[in-house]
């Protein structure tokens, strides 16, 4: 009797779950790709002459900051406070514009914020929300105080 000789054949499911996983991989980047090049333009959120005299019932407090470093050995800094709506009128979208400043009071980051997201849950009169914020960049002579707030984009309904 002869030994039967092993088979050196290159697994069929191995085969079939590399094409799978190419598959895959092709599917999420041509889907990331649509989404990019076809996500509608962001709509640009400005205070309206009208509704500038709103902007002082719009308050933000209870700041709080914590900075923790990432896996990477980022330094990320969190800001969270509370927005209220002390007016009469419904927030539909708001944007801010944080400011960090160092020791001489000079602006060191500006950055537009919207503090609930792009598509947020509109903020009846009299209602608060808690929000937290994250930068990832802060520059190193920010003087660690808390930054300054102001709306410079609103939408009321």
């Amino acid at each position: 009797m002869e030994a039967a000789e092993p088979k050196h054949e290159f697994p069929v499911a191995f085969v079939a779950g590399g094409v799978i996983v190419l598959l895959m991989i092709g599917g999420a980047f041509l889907l990331t790709d649509y989404e990019r090049t076809h996500a509608p333009a962001e709509k640009q959120l400005v205070v309206a002459e009208a509704d500038k005299p709103y902007v002082p019932q719009i308050q933000i407090g209870g700041i709080e900051m914590s900075r923790a470093s990432n896996m990477l050995g980022h330094e990320l800094t969190y800001i969270a406070g509370t927005l209220t709506n002390a007016g009469n009128r419904t927030i539909k979208s708001i944007e801010v514009t944080v400011e960090f400043r160092d020791s001489l009071a000079q602006v060191v980051l500006r950055d537009k914020r919207r503090p609930f997201g792009h598509v947020m849950e509109p903020l009846p009169a009299g209602g608060s929300r808690d929000f937290v914020l994250t930068f990832e960049s802060v520059p190193r002579d920010w003087n660690i105080q808390h930054p300054q707030f102001r709306v410079t984009g609103l939408e009321l309904q």
